[in-house]
């Protein structure tokens, strides 16, 4: 309600608040450029507009899920690019941006797209970290980790990989 503070916990835990707090910074952006343009003056515009047609925060959230979908591509390129050359990585991206449950995915507002980026983003550090063998490249890689497991619980099975690698 509009008596209430605002805060910071979603209470909501069936995902991690991640990719929330994300959708969250695109709205406020989106606020602060309506509020310079003249269209709001306080939240409750934007509440009000939101309330009678929702799409365009629909369509700015969608947009931000398509980015990282763009960016799952781009990270699987780069993955396979790392794993066995140049014609892997563009076969690999060609693949996946044609993948229908990618496309679906990336064209609606779901944890799992910015995971897949994350995910790719991980594989290739932790590729980077077996070459390597030093400690300090595992740095990214668990960003990347973190990242993964703050979109959605999954990711956090990366850090078996990376354990493995150091194992080796």
């Amino acid at each position: 309600s509009e008596d209430e503070p605002f805060d910071f916990n979603p209470h909501f835990f069936n995902y991690p608040s991640f990719y929330f707090y994300i959708q969250f910074l695109s709205q406020a952006i989106y606020f602060c450029a309506n509020v310079l343009i003249g269209r709001f003056s306080s939240t409750h515009d934007m509440l009000a507009l939101h309330e009678q047609d929702p799409s365009e925060l629909v369509l700015l959230a969608r947009v931000i899920t398509a980015l990282f979908g763009v960016g799952a591509v781009w990270a699987v390129h780069l993955l396979g690019c790392r794993l066995s050359g140049p014609n892997t990585g563009l076969i690999a991206a060609a693949a996946l941006a044609v993948l229908p449950t990618h496309v679906a995915a990336s064209r609606t507002i779901l944890v799992d797209t910015p995971l897949v980026f994350f995910v790719a983003l991980a594989l290739r550090g932790i590729l980077q970290v077996l070459d390597s063998g030093r400690r300090t490249h595992a740095l990214l890689p668990g960003l990347w980790i973190g990242l993964a497991a703050s979109s959605k619980y999954t990711g956090a099975l990366l850090v078996l990989p990376l354990v493995v690698v150091f194992a080796l």
